[in-house]
């Protein structure tokens, strides 16, 4: 035997349908508060890798004494990124920067002086 639903029984006594206006602005609003707290939980999980990924860093890097404090602003230039591959690798890809050589002075001439008008 068929037995009306909630909606059913609500559209035969005279009550608007569930999506009146009325409950479209809370449905709007409920959206706005499921979107915030979906933001939240991403923004948690994030900062949770984050911090996670951050201490393995520091776990490999403990191994030539250097530590990382924030993932994003200290990998960023690529030297510390450079020394957890070497760490990860067991091989120096960089070499130690060395100075740049100085040219030889070009030697003076009378030839490379500017002429000017005695007075």
């Amino acid at each position: 035997m068929y037995e009306p639903s909630h909606a059913d029984l609500q559209r035969r006594a005279g009550q608007p349908p569930p999506l009146s206006p009325a409950a479209f602005v809370n449905a709007a609003q409920y959206a706005n508060v499921l979107e915030g707290r979906f933001k939240q939980l991403q923004d948690e999980r994030e900062a949770v890798q984050k911090k996670t990924f951050t201490k393995w860093v520091n776990s490999h890097l403990a191994r030539v004494t250097c530590r990382i404090g924030d993932l994003y602003t200290d990998l960023r230039d690529g030297r510390m990124l450079i020394r957890l591959l070497e760490v990860l690798s067991g091989e120096q890809l960089v070499s130690a920067p060395q100075p740049p050589a100085l040219a030889p002075a070009p030697a003076l001439t009378s030839a490379s002086l500017p002429l000017c008008p005695c007075p």
